[in-house]
């Protein structure tokens, strides 16, 4: 498994991905959620939302939960979908 972001600090160890794949429980999890892409080459990346999911429990100071994550996904993608 490969991890890369394209507005990372740390570029060689991605700790922004694996913190997310910890709190989430998978890296399939969090695709499914929107949280991170996989490019054609097999590289993730972290999207908008799985940022804005961390930063989300940074500032509550929460591990998250599997309910809290699909709920944030959820009203990401609505907002989003309403932006347009």
């Amino acid at each position: 498994m490969v991890f890369t972001m394209s507005n990372v600090f740390d570029y060689e160890t991605a700790p922004q991905l694996e913190s997310l794949v910890q709190k989430v429980g998978s890296i399939e999890e969090c695709g499914r959620l929107g949280f991170v892409t996989n490019r054609e080459d097999g590289i993730w990346h972290l999207s908008a939302v799985g940022l804005g999911y961390l930063l989300y429990l940074a500032k509550i100071d929460s591990e998250g939960s599997p309910a809290m994550a699909q709920a944030f996904a959820a009203g990401f993608e609505c907002a989003t979908d309403n932006a347009a």
